[in-house]
């Protein structure tokens, strides 16, 4: 059962931690990493911030760029009029403030009507829509950096105004050559010419929108399009569904559909992944499901013989013990890596195929110090379990639909047993259901979703489960594993945890941004998530006092 408790105080982000032990890393004026999570403490910032409006980001266009290049892109939102300067996280990214536009004077990039259909929508639509939305009153233009060798994958965005730090977007660092999409292109005969693959195309979809793209490809390519759109913008508070739900499909020259994608596995971001048979010209399209779109419906689409992994196994291994993994997908230029890991703060890491190759999804790989079994072939029947010591990490997959596995353990009585799933978060697409069972075959317990954790990020069901039992009188327990929707395959990947109550803790605060005057106070709540049992209080330190920083209020107590 999930519990939490909040307290007033200073700012803290997901962090995993030790019975008793929390931490807060502050300095005035500059981003701390906290486990990967940027903290900014804004007190070199006048009194101003007492009186204005804090800046808020709605979105960032383009949203990232190739190593080695210089760019300019606009920001939009509110109150960021005046915007003093811009940080982006991590070395070798730059970003300046060149000033404020006027939202009404932005227009979408437009390329020449090349036919009198063209030119005759032209002039029935007149004078081209702005770009111009409540939501985004305000926009500022800035001038990127990103220098040759600069770390590619995701980076935080900010403005600073004068009354204070904005929120934070997502900038992606890219290694591949990139295009801006032009308007109109939302037929085949208008459609955005790609002359060289592989390529990283940059838009956005206003209502009703259909970008196209054409290019061209030859016979026995392995043709990846892949879309990041929940990535630069997770959730929109004011849309529903609650994000862009980017569709994506690929025809050949006579208009016909090869393929189409609007998820990959249960992943929203669209995968398209589709094998060319003939040599020709072929149209790739990206659209919002439902047509809806605005100025932060933005997206980056990489196309081309990428490599791509589908599934990893195993999906989970011990720390300080060497593994090997396989890797399955498209265009691959390895088939296994070798992994290891003695980093205990970071159960869950992410593998990446090689800093050469470009990167299109680091996959999820999971850590434990608890022996490790590989589930037997077929893992036993209900009446012929496989055995396993407690306690137990067990890789396992469900290999075909309507599959159960069984394991068996001796219990003792009085004996605390959590059962977890880990599948979801290894992006696995299991739906996973657990039972145990005595050794009668009465059932016991079950569960189909566990806990929903803070630090699960944008998943958007919950699927893992989780089950607290007490065993009631020693002897022989059994537990089932399954898809609650009856599916399986290769991909139904999962690490089943049979143990004690291994107790931790995560602290998240809201809000995620503090900004704070000279001389002035602020509070917000910081939330204790608990897991395993764990009760204990929680003490919180400033980790640098040199700014004349105090915290108040620094104890989350016993549960």
């Amino acid at each position: 059962m999930k519990k939490e408790r909040s307290v007033v105080g200073w700012h803290v982000l997901p962090l995993f931690g030790k019975e008793g032990e929390g931490e807060i890393l502050k300095s005035p004026c500059i981003p701390l990493c906290l486990r990967g999570i940027i903290i900014f403490i804004a007190l070199a910032f006048s009194c101003a911030l007492a009186t204005a409006e804090i800046p808020h980001l709605g979105y960032v266009y383009p949203a990232g760029g190739k190593q080695g290049t210089t760019f300019e892109l606009i920001t939009g939102g509110k109150y960021l009029k005046g915007a003093l300067s811009a940080n982006v996280m991590g070395e070798k990214v730059f970003a300046q403030v060149i000033g404020n536009i006027n939202p009404e004077d932005i227009l979408p990039e437009e390329k020449p009507a090349k036919n009198k259909l063209d030119k005759a929508e032209k002039g029935k639509k007149g004078k081209k829509k702005k770009l111009k939305d409540a939501q985004f009153p305000d926009a500022v233009k800035l001038k990127v950096i990103i220098m040759e060798g600069a770390e590619p994958g995701d980076r935080e965005l900010r403005l600073i105004t004068a009354a204070g730090l904005s929120n934070k977007l997502t900038f992606q660092v890219g290694m591949l050559n990139e295009m801006n999409e032009t308007e109109p292109n939302n037929r085949r005969e208008q459609a955005d010419e790609i002359t060289s693959l592989p390529l990283l195309i940059n838009g956005r979809i206003m209502p009703g929108d259909v970008d196209v793209f054409h290019l061209t490809a030859r016979r026995g390519q392995s043709l990846v399009i892949k879309a990041d759109v929940r990535k630069l913008m997770p959730y929109l508070a004011d849309a529903v569904p609650g994000w862009f739900q980017a569709s994506m499909a690929l025809y050949d020259k006579k208009g016909n559909e090869l393929a189409h994608a609007d998820n990959f596995l249960f992943n929203q971001e669209p995968v398209l992944l589709y094998d060319i048979t003939e040599n020709g010209e072929y149209y790739a399209e990206i659209r919002d499901s439902i047509y809806r779109g605005r100025e932060d419906f933005v997206y980056r689409v990489s196309i081309g013989e990428l490599p791509f992994v589908t599934r990893i196994s195993p999906i989970c291994g011990r720390f300080e013990t060497p593994i090997k993994v396989s890797l399955f997908g498209r265009n691959l230029p390895v088939k296994t890596l070798d992994v290891y890991s003695e980093d205990r703060e970071r159960p869950i890491q992410f593998l990446r195929l090689g800093k050469e190759e470009p990167v299109l999804n680091n996959v999820p790989f999971g850590f434990t110090d608890i022996p490790q079994v590989d589930k037997n072939g077929v893992a036993g029947t209900r009446e012929n379990p496989q055995v396993v010591v407690l306690p137990v990490s067990i890789n396992g997959t469900i290999d075909a639909p309507g599959e159960k596995d069984y394991f068996s353990f001796e219990g003792k009585e009085s004996q605390q047993v959590i059962i977890e799933v880990t599948a979801r978060r290894l992006g696995s697409p299991l739906d996973s259901i657990i039972a145990v069972y005595n050794s009668a075959g009465e059932k016991l317990a079950e569960n189909d979703d566990g806990p929903t954790y803070k630090w699960d990020g944008v998943i958007t069901h919950h699927a893992d489960s989780e089950l607290a039992v007490k065993i009631p009188k020693g002897g022989v327990y059994r537990v089932c594993i399954s898809d609650v929707q009856g599916k399986g395959g290769e991909e139904y990947a999962y690490r089943l945890r049979i143990s004690r109550p291994l107790p931790d803790f995560a602290l998240y605060s809201v809000p995620p941004n503090i900004n704070l005057p000279r001389g002035g106070t602020g509070s917000f709540m910081i939330h204790v998530q608990r897991k395993d049992g764990f009760d204990g209080p929680v003490r919180l330190a400033l980790k640098n006092t040199s700014g004349g920083l105090r915290l108040d209020s620094a104890v989350v107590p016993r549960w």
